[in-house]
């Protein structure tokens, strides 16, 4: 039997089952085989964003966000109000932002989630920023197959209980909470969806200090699913509210074409005032 059909017999199957039942959340690798296969490979999305940003000063700056993965590298154009347009480039190492400022990538996963359509290279992501780990994505005990009467497979008595995977309420909803990493006080955790839309949040906890970026609203669009609701919180205060307006899909010259407008517009442009203040906090965990 293909793996894909037996992923979506197995979270058939787990879903029938109360959330009491442990030995049944669904495994994380067809959960994110879930999420990404919604979108079309081989296809690059423009996402545009519009975020409101506070600031420590207690304003507020507004700025309108466009967005390209393409390559292992995410390319943006970011304008504000009373701003020139600001060109940057980001890849897992840090951002190039117009032509003078240079920011460290703190996480590669927002721009990872949003930007590509496949599970596993994601799957690598996570795992090399400590938010899973490699054995997290075994689903059943070794030895285990689906062979024969499927009347006699024992999936639950198969499938491997991960302690540090558990079923989460978050706000209104259920999550499935993924915990990579935890030493001492410090942990990364990624929550999930239970219905399989997306990622619901990327955590990071440093002793006292909890930090968040929240997903919300998913909705489909011709080229996948994706969130309509953004936020970014530390320590329960929201400091960041974000709205996709836009999903374009773009394929070869237009893809091209797109990026070299942004770097023609903004490329020898730098972030200064109030528009340099809101991109460090846009950026800072992302």
């Amino acid at each position: 039997m293909q793996s894909s059909i037996k992923n979506k017999i197995f979270l058939a199957l787990s879903f029938l089952l109360p959330l009491s039942a442990r030995a049944f959340i669904p495994p994380v690798g067809s959960v994110l085989k879930e999420i990404f296969d919604s979108r079309r490979p081989g296809i690059s999305v423009e996402l545009v964003f519009k975020h409101q940003v506070d600031l420590a000063n207690g304003s507020s700056v507004a700025i309108d966000e466009s967005l390209i993965y393409l390559g292992g590298k995410t390319y943006f154009l970011w304008k504000t109000q009373g701003h020139v347009p600001v060109y940057g480039v980001q890849d897992r190492k840090a951002y190039v932002i117009g032509i003078d400022r240079k920011l460290a990538t703190r996480s590669y996963l927002f721009s990872k989630y949003l930007g590509t359509s496949s599970a596993e290279d994601f799957k690598e992501l996570l795992v090399a920023e400590q938010f899973a780990r490699r054995d997290q994505f075994l689903q059943y005990k070794p030895g285990f197959v689906f062979e024969g009467d499927p009347a006699s497979w024992d999936v639950q008595g198969n499938y491997l209980k991960h302690p540090d995977i558990q079923l989460k309420k978050l706000e209104s909803s259920i999550a499935i909470a993924v915990k990579g990493y935890e030493e001492g006080q410090n942990q990364k955790t990624l929550y999930l969806d239970h219905k399989l839309q997306g990622i619901k949040r990327i955590e990071w906890k440093e002793a006292s200090n909890v930090t968040s970026w929240n997903f919300s609203d998913f909705n489909r669009y011709q080229d996948g699913l994706f969130p309509r609701r953004l936020a970014f919180e530390q320590n329960g205060n929201e400091l960041i509210r974000s709205d996709l307006v836009q999903v374009r899909g773009l394929k070869d010259k237009a893809i091209t074409n797109t990026i070299q407008s942004w770097q023609k517009t903004g490329g020898r442009n730098a972030a200064t005032g109030s528009l340099e203040e809101a991109l460090k906090v846009l950026l800072s965990y992302r």
